[in-house]
């Protein structure tokens, strides 16, 4: 009966309410998912706001170094101008720490931050100016080295902790908000540029200031902190090549090259070595006057890199908005289309059909009156396959991002496994390697030769050559070895000037016979002919059989004679029982070098 009563119409006029509904939920499920972006950016952008503030505090911090080492390590006639540069900069300080600490408290941030990390921040850095005020309130014939290394310390300390805000601060940024977890690395990576060349001049004071500035750990200390610099460098000038393609960028990179790697940096090691060879001839305010201008083009660097990295973020909050309003726009004009058409069904259909029933009434009534024809528009299908085209650039969009994210992972499993001088692989992935090797061997009957092998005085090469021959010297080793053994035999740079070669299926007899062509193949090499700089290897063999010992064990057997060939005057291959070939006791006690 029902069925009788119900119209066609009727039954299209529910479908087509069905649809609108339908619509409705689609567009506001991808309208909330855009707001939630949108949200996310907007969050992420006044965070990354936060995170630039305590880089400025931690920068500010930094620079008050420059002028305390000054006033401790200047002359009486230059003190009152590093005493007034030094209140300036204790003013920017606490201004930058002051403005740090009003973003937590005016705005309640996404997720709670460490206030007590600012506040040990605040209590170190008092620390810090309290034992440069003590130096500098002595007469200048009366300061000790020691007493301006620990007032230095202390300002280490200082910048330290405000290092561990930024630091903490970004991780939790990271942790919520990953969209802008590169712009926290580059922004991070600029701010440690400047602290590690600030605390590069300040070792350089040490060493003018302290009787004992040839000291090997503050030498060591000096080492290290050019080394982070030069990482840091790499890290800031690859990221900024490939992530900010931008012209006023790539100017900054090439003066901070210029004005401190091919100025001042220079110029503090030249000053370090004069202090090691002979007394200091000028004094810690005239290094620091000379020094600290050369650091500037890093500042401007990292103000530049941050703004452009704001203003990334800053696009990518608009750009999610634009998605939102285009979802909210988009949803509003298929719920109005899906009603104009339910209309113009009902208008250029049904009302035809039953202008047709009226016809077959009037026919039946002899009125054989014509009618005007109805006009037919139809539009249904044309809108469904557009709003599946449009789901279907969705899917690709989102298929492209899961590749990317594929080959990201792949590639820093591949960094993680590979040592980044040589390409060999490094000592963690070489050990788990080694351990299944001997399970494999363990199987299969078969033994194992482990070749562990050094360069002969490779300190001797860094220190006439410098490290970039060092670095070329490793390369070339790798490069030689790898061509000399088999395919499968694995190749690893175990450590410093120290590599190891895993053989398989090779007897105590065969890996003697591999380690001595390789001894052979090293000597022969020639590092660089205009340097005409020749090195050689002292190599130690271990072999494992089965039911002897783990992998950390041969590693202690291949270590035991490469050092008892090392104690034999090196250039030479100590084996399991002993033996060392005697070919190589004829080696000469240090390299080839010459200029």
């Amino acid at each position: 009966m029902l069925l009788g009563t119900f119209r066609l119409q009727h039954l299209y006029g529910l479908a087509g309410w069905a649809a609108v509904a339908g619509s409705l939920v689609l567009g506001g499920v991808l309208f909330i998912l855009s707001l939630e972006d949108y949200r996310r950016y907007s969050l992420g952008l006044q965070e990354f706001s936060r995170f630039h503030l305590a880089l400025l505090a931690a920068n500010a911090v930094s620079a008050e170094r420059g002028p305390s080492n000054g006033l401790m390590g200047s002359a009486a006639e230059q003190m009152p101008e590093f005493r007034q540069l030094l209140a300036e900069r204790r003013a920017a300080s606490d201004r930058a720490i002051a403005t740090l600490e009003a973003a937590f408290a005016d705005e309640e941030p996404s997720f709670g931050h460490d206030h007590e990390a600012v506040a040990r921040l605040v209590g170190k850095l008092a620390a810090g100016r309290k034992a440069v005020d003590a130096v500098a309130a002595m007469p200048t014939s009366m300061r000790t080295g020691d007493q301006i290394a620990d007032a230095i310390n202390r300002m280490f300390q200082a910048a330290d902790a405000a290092v561990s805000v930024t630091d903490h601060l970004g991780e939790e940024i990271v942790a919520v908000y990953p969209q802008v977890s590169t712009e926290i690395v580059m922004a991070s990576a600029c701010g440690r540029l400047r602290e590690h060349a600030g605390r590069f001049g300040s070792y350089v004071v040490m060493m003018l200031t302290t009787p004992k500035a040839s000291d090997t750990e503050l030498s060591l200390m000096l080492a290290n902190t050019a080394g982070r610099i030069e990482t840091l460098r790499e890290l800031v000038s690859g990221y900024g090549a490939a992530y900010l393609t931008d012209p006023t960028v790539a100017d900054m990179l090439r003066n901070v090259d210029q004005e401190y790697f091919g100025a001042a940096l220079p110029y503090a090691w030249s000053i370090a070595l004069k202090a090691v060879q002979k007394p200091a001839q000028m004094t810690a305010g005239e290094f620091t006057a000379n020094y600290v201008p050369g650091m500037k083009p890093v500042e401007q660097l990292r103000d530049v890199i941050i703004e452009r990295l704001a203003g990334r973020i800053t696009a990518s909050r608009d750009h999610a908005a634009m998605l939102l309003a285009i979802a909210g726009a988009l949803t509003l004009f298929v719920a109005t289309l899906l009603i104009v058409i339910s209309s113009a069904l009902r208008r250029f259909l049904f009302q035809p059909l039953l202008s047709a029933k009226d016809q077959i009434i009037q026919i039946a009534r002899d009125d054989l009156t014509e009618p005007p024809l109805p006009r037919i528009v139809s539009r249904e299908i044309k809108d469904m396959f557009n709003g599946l085209q449009t789901l279907r650039e969705s899917q690709r969009q989102h298929r492209a991002l899961e590749g990317e994210r594929d080959r990201l992972t792949a590639r820093l499993k591949t960094l993680s496994e590979t040592d980044g001088l040589t390409g060999l692989l490094n000592r963690r992935t070489i050990d788990g390697v080694g351990t299944k090797a001997l399970s494999e061997a363990a199987r299969t009957r078969e033994p194992v030769a482990l070749l562990m092998f050094d360069i002969d005085h490779f300190k001797l090469v860094n220190d006439t050559f410098g490290h970039g021959v060092g670095d070329l010297v490793l390369q070339r080793v790798a490069e030689t070895v790898r061509a000399e053994v088999r395919s499968g035999d694995v190749v690893a740079r175990f450590g410093g000037e120290e590599f190891t070669v895993l053989a398989r299926s090779t007897s105590s007899d065969g890996g003697q016979r591999l380690a001595e062509k390789l001894r052979k193949a090293l000597a022969e090499m020639v590092v660089s002919p205009e340097l005409e700089l020749r090195i050689t290897a002292s190599f130690g063999v271990a072999s494992w059989r089965p039911g002897t010992e783990s992998w950390p064990a041969l590693i202690a057997q291949a270590d035991r004679h490469l050092y008892r060939a090392k104690h034999l005057g090196r250039n030479r291959v100590c084996i399991d029982d002993d033996k060392e070939d005697g070919d190589a006791g004829l080696a000469l006690a240090a390299p080839k070098l010459s200029r």
